[in-house]
Parts: structure tokens; sequence; C-alpha cells
């Protein structure tokens, strides 16, 4: 396991401030997806510039899933005629992948921005049920499928053009999840036959091309997310027996795992779920402000930046889901939670002039920045 000296000690208190306007530093802005009015929302997946999720438009309403505008003043549902509730899991581009659910049955779907263009994503054989679609890149769809032998489910991916699937459980596994792509790979988490806990699995478009992530001395261990930039890295996390658990980047071997628990002080424990390769995404518990929305800016515990502290005064927790590049731009999506607000509301953060991947120096100089401005008493 590796840990990296400090980057930057000012990273992980980054202001809330709105922008940077000099092209040399990334300019940050949190956006409020949530609906004026309605109960509860959640931005789960992101596309780009837009976001997807779900909505409930009442207390006593099921989930619809949405997908945003690109503004995030809009929103449209994607729920098809004939069906209950749903939600986007996963996006990429105007594709969006998910779950829709019946009286007795639930279904892994695919849209391309409009409930009209729904898809049906089965698993076509009498031995598998109902399936879940969680996350999509490149042409690849993954998720999984109720196995009926066993009573377990399997890892499935899916060609996003032809629809044909893969069972991607190894020889030997009781039960397999696969809940990120970048298009080229598959990551998730497998439990062998015997054993009572999940493994980090990486896979290679292949049931036969599984890797074991999992590290030794490790009770439990999960890929939660995958990005191909920088030549690709997954995330996730490990645990030890009657511990929290860790979260930790992986680049392809589990000799190549990496700590990202953060060493700042007043910081707890985290967790990362998404990344675009180079930049992770996720959570922390901070002593004094609870959980809030973070990235690392590299395969470093020290290069964490407080995304919360963006969405301004009045807010009181907040955790990412996704991560996206598009040039220049990251996009990030997720939920927050406000004191005079019931339940969740979906919103994204927005971080324009990011340099180009693998020079993110000048991205962590502008998160320092902004720190020793707000100790100045700057306005921003």
């Amino acid at each position: 396991m590796k840990r990296h000296p400090p980057l930057a000690a000012l990273v992980a208190g980054v202001s809330a401030a709105a922008a940077i306007a000099t092209p040399a530093h990334a300019q940050w802005r949190a956006v409020v997806l949530h609906p004026p009015g309605l109960y509860a929302s959640s931005a789960l997946a992101s596309g780009g510039a837009s976001q997807a999720g779900y909505v409930f438009y009442s207390s006593q309403s099921e989930a619809v899933p949405v997908v945003w505008s690109e503004d995030g003043v809009n929103h449209s549902s994607l729920l098809p005629p004939g069906w209950d509730y749903g939600r986007v899991f996963g996006a990429s581009g105007n594709r969006q992948v998910g779950t829709i659910n019946g009286f007795t049955t639930s279904r892994a779907a695919m849209w391309h921005g409009t409930a009209e263009s729904f898809v049906e994503l089965n698993v076509v054989h009498p031995n598998y049920g109902s399936t879940q679609a969680r996350s999509t890149a490149g042409n690849q769809v993954v998720g999984e499928s109720y196995f009926r032998p066993t009573g377990t489910q399997r890892a499935i991916l899916w060609d996003a053009t032809t629809l044909a699937w893969t069972d991607l459980n190894p020889v030997g596994a009781q039960a397999s999840l696969a809940v990120a792509t970048d298009g080229l790979r598959q990551g998730g988490r497998v439990r062998s036959t015997g054993q009572s806990e999940f493994r980090a699995a990486l896979w290679f478009g292949s049931a036969a091309s599984y890797v074991d992530l999992h590290p030794p001395g490790y009770v439990r261990s999960q890929v939660n997310g995958l990005g191909a930039d920088g030549g690709g890295a997954q995330v996730g996390s490990i645990q030890v027996a009657g511990q929290t658990a860790r979260p930790v980047v992986w680049r392809g071997t589990m000799q190549s795992l990496v700590d990202l628990t953060p060493t700042a002080p007043g910081v707890r424990n985290a967790e990362v779920f998404a990344t675009t390769g180079l930049v992770h995404a996720g959570h922390a518990v901070f002593q004094t402000t609870g959980l809030n929305a973070v990235l690392w800016l590299a395969d470093d515990p020290n290069s964490l930046v407080n995304l919360h502290r963006f969405l301004g005064a009045g807010w009181t927790s907040s955790t990412v889901a996704a991560i996206t590049r598009v040039d220049d731009t990251l996009y990030v999506a997720g939920r927050a939670t406000r004191a005079n607000h019931p339940r969740e509301m979906a919103v994204s953060w927005v971080i324009r002039n990011v340099p180009a991947p693998g020079t993110l120096a000048p991205l962590l100089a502008g998160a320092a920045l902004l720190a020793q401005r707000r100790r100045r008493g700057s306005p921003y």
C-alpha cells in the first residue's frame, strides 16, 4: 500500500468562493438542481453538462428517473408508460442507464434523453430474472441480473448498440456485481463460494478476465467507480474487521493500491465513489461541518478539496455520486441537505479551466489561493 507526502496543506480548507477568473486557475461553482416545490431529488449520474438521477414529486410519490437540462434549470421525466418508478444510476453523453420498476419486477433501462427513447436491457435466458443497470461509458453498460439457480446477483455487461449481454461472474464465485465501466474495463465486487464478504473486482469484458484487487489483511473491499484518464483508475474501499472502510484507488492491480484516507486534522473518515481516472470524488466527515462532498486532485490523501463550501450558507451535508470530464471542465453530480428541507436535494459542481490530464498543479494552486483569500477576509 502506498502513501504519499503532502501536496498542499491549504487544499483541504478550500473556501466557498464563487470562482477565480484568471485563466491560470480553475473556476469553481455549485449549482442547485433541485426543482422548487418538490419533496426530494438526487443527481446520481453525470453525462457531462447534463446530470441525471431521480426526483420525488411529493412525500407520497415514488422515485421518478429524470435528466436535467445542461443549464440545470429544467428536468425531464424518463419514466416510460406502464412503469411505476425508477432511478438513473449512470450516464455518458446523451445516454442514461438505470432501473425501472413495476409492481412485480425491475428491469435495467437505457434512455437517450427522453422517456420515449426507453430501451429495456434484458438477459434472455431462463436462469436469469430481474436486471439493473449501474453505469455506462463508450459502448458498454454494466449492472447485474438475478441468477435463479443460486438466488444471488451476477455481474452483467451489455453492448449498448446490439444489447448483447455477457455474464461476468467468475468461475467459483457465488455472487458478483458490476457497478462501473470506463468503456474498456468493468469494476465491482465478487463473493466466492463459501465466503461471506465481497472482494474488489476488475474485468476486461469477460468472466475469464477477472482480476482480484483485494489486498491481504482486509476482510472486505469493493470498486465503486472507474475512469479512463491517466491510463485508467479504479476507486473504492477496503476494510479491516471492526473498523471503518478506507477510501482507496487502484491502477489495474492489487499492488498498485493507494490509501486516500485524509490525514488533515479534523477529518474523521472518507469514502470515494467516482473518478475521471485522475480526479476522484466522494465525501468526508469533518469535525466541524459534518458530511461534506470532496474531491481528491491526485492519488494523494492530502490533495483533498472540500466542495461543500461552494454551496454557501445554510447547507448541512453533501455527497458526490459521479464525476465527468469534458475538455477543460469537470462536472460533479451529487446531493445535499438543508436544515429547512426534509429530504435530499440534487446539486452539481462545475469546475472550468481545468488543466490537461497529468498537469493538475494549477488546479491545486487555485484551490490553495481560494483558501488564502478566505483567511484574509476576501469576499471570495
